[in-house]
């Protein structure tokens, strides 16, 4: 009997991706969806009725919607990139580490909310209260068809084993680039006047990239991944903190005197700098951001002879 042909090229590339796109795309649409109820949230009519719009509760959403946005886009970004075997085996064990942490964020924010209506109950049968139910059955099935997707993907290439290169971090940027050109070329097709400005912008961020490396060596994604790390935390801490303060002020007010505004832009600013930092630290191994820390090098305690 003849040996079955295992399917090549183009095409048996997207069969051996078909388990592991369906996943990523779950996982994406879950993440959407978690940002947008999170947002819908926030509606005054929504929030006074709410048991989970105060922290502790709301703190732990505001984080894991955050990531879980963060690291289904990295995911995607990663899937648009495999083009080839080598790309495939390289890249898939950590998309699927990051779907798992994706549910993750879920799964944590899901536990609080719970948390939080059993110390509120009995809650009124109000309008705003069955529409947060609402939502919160619309992300639990969300999670549960991530799930059955991720377990199928796992199933299919669970066993490629995961590692991370010393230029993990900046494969990862060009990755995210990849996904950025592929959705300008998707608005191309439809908006062909839109060409001119992409290369503009395209020219644009690769002359950044080369001057940020020759006027920040030690922050090369390349070379060295923590100095990246660091400058990316305070650059991305400050972007972030201004979001939520101008997002905050637009559906709130502003806050009564400027020390409360730089009071609040410190704790904003403290919270998501560290969340970032100990993010890199604790999963960028896990998510092939960096290279493995490899204590050996720091030098280790001579064993005494026998």
């Amino acid at each position: 009997m003849a040996a079955r042909k295992r399917p090549g090229g183009a095409k048996g590339l997207k069969v051996k991706t078909a388990s592991l796109r369906q996943a990523v795309l779950a996982a994406f649409a879950t993440s959407l969806v978690f940002w947008l109820l999170f947002q819908l949230s926030k509606l005054p009519a929504i929030q006074s009725a709410s048991p989970f719009a105060k922290d502790p509760f709301d703190a732990v959403a505001s984080f894991a919607f955050q990531i879980a946005v963060a690291i289904s886009l990295l995911s995607l970004a990663r899937l648009v990139s495999i083009h080839d075997e080598d790309g495939l085996r390289h890249r898939a064990p950590f998309i699927l580490h990051g779907i798992l942490l994706v549910g993750f964020c879920v799964l944590g924010a899901l536990v609080a909310d719970a948390i939080a209506v059993a110390r509120a109950w009995p809650l009124p049968a109000s309008p705003p209260v069955m529409l947060q139910f609402l939502g919160l059955g619309i992300l639990v099935l969300l999670l549960l068809t991530t799930s059955f997707f991720l377990a199928q993907a796992w199933r299919d290439g669970g066993e490629i084993p995961a590692q991370s290169g010393r230029d993990a971090l900046g494969e990862t940027i060009r990755d995210c680039w990849t996904l950025v050109s592929v959705m300008a070329a998707w608005f191309i097709r439809w908006l062909p006047v839109l060409k001119p400005v992409w290369a503009w912008t395209d020219t644009r961020a690769y002359n950044l990239a080369r001057g940020w490396n020759r006027r920040l060596p030690l922050a090369n994604p390349d070379l060295h991944p923590w100095g990246f790390a660091a400058a990316f935390t305070l650059l991305g801490g400050a972007l972030l903190t201004a979001g939520i303060l101008i997002s905050e002020a637009i559906a709130e007010g502003g806050p009564a005197s400027p020390l409360i505004a730089v009071l609040l832009g410190l704790i904003f600013f403290t919270g998501e700098a560290v969340a970032i930092f100990l993010s890199f630290l604790l999963f960028g191994g896990y998510l092939g951001l960096r290279p493995k820390i490899n204590i050996d090098r720091w030098g280790t305690i001579p064993r005494p002879p026998k």
